[in-house]
């Protein structure tokens, strides 16, 4: 759990599932990617294709999930800046992998593994 997740940020789910979960993002804007720097005199295109796969298993009888993710994409852009001093024409462009992970969660409480059929049957809030 990231800091600030608090109870039931991460539900439980049944175990020897695998899944994909595929996203495409394409952005045309003046603001910087992590939503920080707003720049009026800027043009930026992003195109991330962010992918994170999921699979669900038991460890000693407690849910446990890995996940992976990997993020291709690419950013082009220009801004004028002459009025900062610098030269009128700016312009980047760059391709490649963008912050991927590894994660792996383990249940410590109140999270058995449960195959689908157990976890059908089970009610919330039942350990």
């Amino acid at each position: 759990m990231a800091q600030g997740d608090g109870p039931k940020a991460w539900m439980l789910g049944p175990t020897n599932l695998f899944a994909i979960d595929a996203k495409w993002i394409n952005l045309d804007q003046n603001i910087v990617p992590s939503g920080s720097i707003f720049v009026p005199e800027a043009n930026l295109k992003v195109n991330v294709f962010p992918t994170t796969l999921n699979y669900t298993f038991g460890i000693g009888g407690r849910f446990a999930m890995i996940q992976a993710n990997i993020t291709p994409g690419n950013v082009t852009g220009s801004a004028d800046l002459s009025k900062y001093g610098l030269s009128a024409n700016q312009s980047l462009s760059n391709s490649g992998l963008a912050d991927g992970f590894f994660s792996f969660r383990l249940g410590l409480v109140g999270a058995p593994a449960l195959s689908i059929g157990q976890f059908l049957k089970k009610s919330q809030g039942s350990r």
